[in-house]
C-alpha cells in the first residue's frame, strides 16, 4: 500500500539513479509519476516502491520496468477498483 505514505510532488529516482519525475497521485496498490516535458506518466507499482531517503523515492526497478499512462481516462476506468 503507497496511499498516504508518500506525499504528492516527492522526487522519484529508478534503480539505476534515472530521475524519472515527481509523484502526480498516490494511489492504494501504485503511483503515478508525472514525467518531465511530457503529458504521459509512469505507473509505478507498489512492489517497485524501495525506500523514501530525504525527501526522495528511490524504486527497486529501472524505468524499462515500469508502464506508460498514455490516456488519464482510459486508465482511471481501467484501475478504477483501485480507489
Amino acid at each position: 500500500m503507497v496511499q498516504g505514505k508518500v506525499p504528492v510532488g516527492t522526487r522519484v529516482m529508478a534503480l539505476d539513479g534515472e530521475s524519472l519525475g515527481t509523484i502526480r497521485e498516490a494511489r492504494r496498490n501504485y503511483l503515478l509519476v508525472s514525467i518531465p516535458g511530457s503529458e504521459d506518466d509512469l505507473e509505478v507499482p507498489s512492489a517497485a516502491v524501495g525506500r523514501l531517503e530525504q525527501g526522495t523515492l528511490y524504486l527497486t526497478v529501472n524505468r524499462g520496468a515500469l508502464t506508460v499512462s498514455h490516456d488519464g481516462k482510459t486508465y482511471e476506468r481501467l484501475h478504477a477498483r483501485d480507489t
